[in-house]
């Protein structure tokens, strides 16, 4: 789970927790590893994140990103928590 300045890629954000469960399978079944689904709630209500890391601000996020790309999942945000 996130770290005070650590970052993380954003796969996908769900109303639904199995959608964002899901995800993350096809994700760790692809071999992307450091995969998990938190909650947040935002003023639109409870939403369940699918993030991978933490990740080096450098390269290490950057692959990660075009992993995903490759994998056709698109909306990927790279966030600092």
């Amino acid at each position: 789970p996130p770290g005070s300045g650590d970052v993380h890629v954003q796969a996908g954000s769900f109303a639904s927790r199995e959608n964002a469960r899901n995800l993350a399978g096809r994700l760790e079944r692809a071999g992307v590893d450091d995969v998990f689904v938190d909650r947040v709630l935002l003023d639109a209500g409870l939403r369940w994140r699918v993030r991978i890391g933490p990740l080096s601000r450098g390269g290490e996020a950057e692959r990660v990103l075009s992993r995903l790309r490759a994998l056709g999942i698109r909306g990927v945000a790279v966030t600092a928590d």
